[in-house]
């Protein structure tokens, strides 16, 4: 079995920086763990939906890195390279088998296709094409159990009406989190 050495940095990438440490709420935590493949968490602007989904995807790429390669490294530069731009790929007998400075082969082996995240969606009207779109995504994603996040400025009434029956109930059909409090924009 081979044994990737990452730091821990990688779990932030990709993570816009406004994003980059966003504490997961206990209750979020536990959705991760829940067998349900579709979250949609509905609310107003500036309620901390982003966020959320954000710190969701954090934690739920760290588990995946902990079970795919194990803890992090906080190991120095090595050869004028940082841990965290290089991969090693070791032997069960210690022996460095291959070197792979490719960050992006890191990240397709712990974030795709395990989640997808959909952030605003219906913040602007749907055209017919969006629906089709949204239609088939929600129910490829569901029909192979890929689990997704949505959010929406809508509450479950406002995405059955503006994107019909069908495709609210695959958005809406797995643990909804309906998040409130005031705009954190707007100060």
């Amino acid at each position: 079995m081979s044994n990737l050495v990452w730091h821990v940095d990688d779990l932030q990438y990709g993570i816009p920086v406004e994003y980059q440490g966003a504490e997961l709420p206990a209750s979020l935590r536990q959705i991760l763990g829940n067998e349900q493949q579709t979250v949609a968490m509905v609310g107003a602007p500036g309620t901390g939906k982003t966020r959320n989904l954000w710190a969701m995807l954090y934690h739920a790429r760290k588990a995946r890195f902990k079970s795919l390669i194990g803890e992090p490294r906080t190991e120095p530069m090595v050869h004028g390279i940082t841990s965290r731009d290089r991969v090693r790929i070791i032997t069960e007998a210690g022996n460095i088998r291959a070197y792979r400075y490719d960050r992006a082969w890191l990240t397709d082996q712990c974030d795709w296709p395990h989640w997808l995240a959909i952030d605003d969606i219906g913040c602007i009207e749907p055209n017919e094409w969006v629906r089709e779109a949204v239609y088939h995504l929600a129910n490829e994603r569901r029909a192979h159990n890929r689990r997704t996040i949505w959010t929406s400025n809508l509450d479950p009434d406002g995405l059955r009406s503006a994107f019909g029956g069908a495709i609210a109930s695959r958005i809406l059909g797995g643990v909804v989190v309906e998040v409130e409090g005031r705009d954190r924009r707007m100060g």
